[in-house]
């Protein structure tokens, strides 16, 4: 997907803002494309892993040198729920 021409289509009709809802592989095309500005990240209680456990980012995944680095901008607890929101620094 061409997410620069997407992105100008939908600035041409009046569009600011997008929430990208989706898995691994749509949050690492967005980050590769340099389209994500702010992350909603939220923790549960839950211990969950291993090596085919989803991640945020599928794919190749990213070194530090080229990984986005994140700014909190907010943290909320409900119960035992944790509600992160950090800004992607540029």
């Amino acid at each position: 997907m061409d997410w620069d021409r997407a992105y100008t289509l939908m600035a041409e009709r009046g569009i600011r803002k997008i929430v990208a809802l989706g898995g691994g592989s749509l949050t690492a095309a967005l980050v590769k494309a340099g389209r994500i500005d702010d992350w909603w990240l939220t923790i549960w209680p839950i211990i969950f892993g291993g090596k085919h456990a989803p991640s945020p980012v599928e794919g190749e995944g990213f070194l530090p040198d080229v990984a986005p680095h994140l700014e909190l901008i907010e943290t909320r607890q409900v119960g035992s729920d944790l509600f992160l929101h950090y800004r992607t620094v540029k």
